[in-house]
């Protein structure tokens, strides 16, 4: 009785820190990629380009 309980506990506390953990770093990915696909604003007519610098700095920081 007392092992099933601390093992859901330990089950619970690992899947809260999991969701914690997805939450954040899909929040991170997502102000990167908002920042990298911003269109720059130096360029009169240009609205769909990307700033490249930012997107390799993305690249660079998954693909080491």
């Amino acid at each position: 009785m007392i092992k099933d309980r601390s093992y859901k506990l330990i089950v619970i506390g690992m899947l809260i820190i999991f969701a914690v953990g997805l939450f954040f770093s899909v929040r991170f990915l997502r102000s990167q990629i908002s920042l990298a696909t911003e269109p720059l604003r130096n360029l009169a007519g240009s609205a769909t380009t990307l700033d490249m610098d930012a997107w390799d700095k993305i690249k660079h920081r998954f693909i080491q």
